[in-house]
């Protein structure tokens, strides 16, 4: 079952593709997803990326060993996240000023976007699939963007002050969710039930935290709440062990873009406080400027006339 919204992209992504075929590189649709041909699925998936950043987008998640989502190589999925991260963002990774508008637009103390220094290659100020140089959650051996917390994106700013800010960024286009519990999960991994799996993992890190109120598994067993709090912990903790990590960082902020159209996600009551996805997530948070939700189109309107050009592509693409 799908939602309103997940299905007028659907459609729209279809019609860009098919009235574009250049930007997609005269790729067919009918590509596979769960085993079937799918009219939204690109026969190629690479070709899912825009033109300007196809080749140096492989690249980087090459060079930084990061998964893409459910393959080997990027998505041909046309409502794939990962790829609307990767499109929305890639484009001004290398233009610190840029970047910095951008953070300014969400935090008046930031001074300018600082070069991400866990990346190999050339300066770059937005970082994807992010996860720290450590295992700081108990997750075992790290992988950029598989089996272990990862932010969509992040970046790295200098305050005002002098201080060092992480910025986590979690990038949402037309998800929603079911009722499943992932800390009630019965499916056993190693003799174990995976929710008693995960409890006992983040338990130690969950008493630490000083943003989350809660301690009960409840209130972040369903998603986009499992999410929600393994990031918080990990930029916590990335923010804690400042004197190892590479990204080293006196503070955070944790970024949830969404689109305002995506009521199934944004306006469902969850369990088990009934309020909406926003409202009860704040409901956990100790300090609520720690948390900025913002609508993909308002998050790249800093960009100004240089970027007129993406900014249309992602206006037909993805903002309607």
């Amino acid at each position: 079952m799908i939602s309103p919204y997940q299905e007028r992209q659907r459609k729209l992504q279809i019609a860009y593709h098919d009235q574009h075929p250049g930007l997609f590189d005269h790729t067919p649709r009918g590509g596979h997803f769960q085993s079937k041909p799918r009219d939204f699925v690109l026969q190629h998936g690479p070709s899912n990326l825009h033109p300007a950043i196809r080749a140096e987008a492989q690249a980087y998640f090459a060079r930084h060993t990061i998964a893409w989502w459910g393959g080997t190589g990027p998505s041909g999925h046309l409502l794939s996240s990962q790829v609307a991260c990767v499109n929305h963002l890639f484009a001004v990774r290398s233009d610190r000023d840029a970047v910095t508008r951008l953070l300014q637009a969400l935090d008046g103390d930031v001074a300018e976007a600082l070069a991400i220094p866990s990346d190999t290659g050339a300066p770059g100020f937005v970082q994807f699939e992010a996860t720290g140089d450590e295992s700081h959650l108990n997750e075992g051996r790290l992988q950029r963007g598989t089996q272990c917390t990862s932010l969509d994106a992040l970046a790295y700013a200098r305050l005002r002050d002098g201080r060092r800010r992480l910025f986590g960024i979690e990038w949402k286009y037309t998800e929603y969710y079911g009722p499943e519990d992932k800390f009630r999960d019965t499916k056993l991994e190693a003799g174990h039930s995976k929710g008693e799996v995960r409890k006992r993992r983040y338990a130690s890190v969950l008493d630490q935290s000083a943003q989350l109120t809660s301690r009960q598994w409840t209130d972040y067993g369903c998603e986009p709440f499992y999410q929600l709090l393994r990031q918080t912990l990990l930029l916590e903790q990335l923010v804690a062990h400042r004197t190892t990590e590479r990204l080293a960082a006196e503070s955070w902020r944790h970024i949830h873009v969404i689109p305002r159209q995506n009521e199934a996600l944004l306006a469902k009551a969850y369990p088990p406080s009934g309020l909406p996805m926003e409202a009860h997530w704040r409901s956990l948070l100790r300090d609520q400027t720690q948390y900025v939700v913002v609508d993909p189109r308002d998050f790249l309107e800093p960009l100004g006339s240089q970027y007129d050009d993406l900014r249309t592509y992602l206006g037909e693409r993805y903002w309607n």
